[in-house]
Formats: structure tokens, C-alpha cells, sequence
């Protein structure tokens, strides 16, 4: 009987100890802990800097999709929405659209409506600035993709704006700086 007394007083104590740590507990300062949607995936997107000399990436929030392809169409498609920075520059025309974006081996084809010719407000620096915003957004964001080549249309372009020989694919620019 003493035993059976003793086990239920212990009891007692063990339950008014937890119920006590936990009352204790709730008075603390809720700590918010930032929460990371399943949903969503970070990009890195480049965008033109004030001066329009350099490339500066910025962060994206877009949906999280399991086909590389359909993301890598995503990542394009903020990038022609612009930044979000009132300090950085969009680098592809309004108006611009994303007709088809296609994977070959190492490189991405990538096919633009005409608004990337006729809404560019051209010079060479903003030509460069154009095609490597694009090179380094894809590059960064998919390392399987070395090589990026502009199409108009369907058709390969010779020139964005009068500039740079568009024929030929584009490597990733290490460099933010734009050349001139």
C-alpha cells in the first residue's frame, strides 16, 4: 500500500513538473521562423545596374517544377518581367515574349517574339547587356547548360541590335562587368 502511495505522489510530482515546464514555455517571446514554401524555389536572375555597365544578379521567388524545361521557361519569363529593385534595369524589351526555349546536349535555344529586335533600344553596351543577362541568368540557374543561342521567331538572328553576331552560341560571361 505505502509503494502504491509513493508511485502515484511521484506520479503527481512528474505530471505538475511537465504541465509547469510547458505553462513556462508559452510566456516566452514567440521566435517567428521563416518558412520555406515547398512550392517555391529561389533564382538568380541579371539585371542591368544604373550606370548599364554591369550585370547584377537578384534573387526570384518562382514555383518549383519538377520538369527542367518548364522551370527554365519559368526563370526566363521573370527575367522579362524585370526586377523587383528600383535600383536595377530590365534588359529585355517590354513587350518581349518567350515563344520556345529548348534543350540540345549542353546548349539552350532559346526563341524570342520579334519585340526583342523591334522594342531594343539598342548600342552596343545595351546589346551585350541584353544577351549576357539572359547567358548568365540560364547559366546560373541550370550548370548542365554551357551554351545559350538566340532565335527571333524561329530563325537565327544575325544581330539583337546591329551589334554582336548573334549566329553563334554564347558562353556564360564570368565577368559582371559589361565589355564595350
Amino acid at each position: 500500500m505505502k509503494t502504491k502511495l509513493l508511485l502515484l505522489i511521484i506520479i503527481a510530482f512528474v505530471l505538475i513538473g511537465i504541465t509547469v515546464f510547458f505553462l513556462s514555455q508559452k510566456e516566452k517571446p514567440f521566435v517567428k521562423i521563416p518558412f520555406i514554401s515547398p512550392k517555391k524555389i529561389t533564382v538568380q536572375l541579371y539585371f542591368s545596374s544604373k550606370d548599364g555597365l554591369s550585370l547584377v544578379p537578384e534573387e526570384h521567388q518562382i514555383p518549383r517544377l519538377d520538369d527542367r524545361l518548364k522551370l527554365a521557361k519559368e526563370v526566363i519569363n521573370e527575367l522579362i518581367k524585370g526586377p523587383a529593385s528600383a535600383n536595377l534595369f530590365p534588359t529585355i524589351p517590354q513587350q518581349t515574349q518567350l515563344r520556345a526555349l529548348y534543350f540540345h546536349k549542353d546548349t539552350a535555344y532559346i526563341d524570342f517574339s520579334i519585340e526583342l529586335v523591334k522594342n531594343h533600344p539598342g548600342g552596343s553596351s545595351g546589346e551585350i547587356t541584353t544577351i549576357f543577362s539572359i547567358v548568365n541568368t540560364l547559366t546560373s540557374n541550370f550548370p548542365e547548360i554551357k551554351y545559350v543561342q538566340f532565335l527571333v521567331e524561329g530563325k537565327e538572328i544575325e544581330t539583337i541590335a546591329g551589334h554582336i553576331d548573334t549566329t553563334i552560341p554564347f558562353q556564360r560571361r564570368e565577368s559582371k562587368k559589361v565589355k564595350r
